[in-house]
């Protein structure tokens, strides 16, 4: 049975499409912080620089990242900054911070670990993006990015058919009615 929405109706695929290329979730658009100004279409304002977490406000840089990207939930992480954008994870920091892709690499080990529960038997590198099987065969795969000072990665999790997936509350719950891998 197909997930449904909040009425109860059957979702079809194009309602759990998430509506934004990749790309532009992970691009990066030049803005300040002060109060008043738009971001991404969004009005930046002094209730929206109060919700940051004080880790992330008293790093400008990284404040900047997180609200040009819309992140959910940012928390301090690694030296960059941990969120969500819709079903996907995602991981943004600064070049100073970050230099190179074994220091990024570390840190999705560290997601795959932590955010994930996942204990790595298989992985694939193409090109920027990493493939990861989990001892319990669900994929993990980690799409990285990198721009002028900042690198990061979007993430989401599939099961062993390339259904998208969440788990919540400690059950697998299938989000996409497609294979989407």
């Amino acid at each position: 049975m197909p997930p449904a929405d909040d009425d109860g109706e059957p979702l079809e695929s194009e309602d759990l499409e998430h509506g934004m290329p990749w790309q532009d979730l992970m691009s990066r658009k030049e803005t300040d912080l002060d109060p008043g100004k738009w971001v991404d279409g969004a009005m930046l304002t002094p209730e929206r620089l109060a919700k940051l977490p004080p880790a992330v406000r008293q790093a400008p840089e990284l404040a900047q990242l997180v609200v040009s990207r819309s992140l959910e939930n940012p928390s301090f992480y690694e030296g960059g900054v941990f969120g969500l954008t819709g079903s996907a994870k995602v991981f943004v920091g600064t070049t100073d911070k970050i230099k190179d892709e074994y220091e990024l690499y570390y840190i999705i080990v560290k997601v795959l670990s932590e955010k994930y529960g996942c204990f790595m038997i298989g992985k694939q590198n193409v090109g920027d993006t990493v493939n990861v099987t989990c001892r319990d065969k669900r994929r993990i795969v980690f799409w990285k990015a990198r721009g002028p000072g900042w690198v990061g990665f979007h993430t989401r999790q599939f099961d062993r058919d390339g259904y998208e997936i969440q788990v919540r509350q400690r059950k697998i719950v299938r989000i996409s009615n497609t294979k989407v891998l």
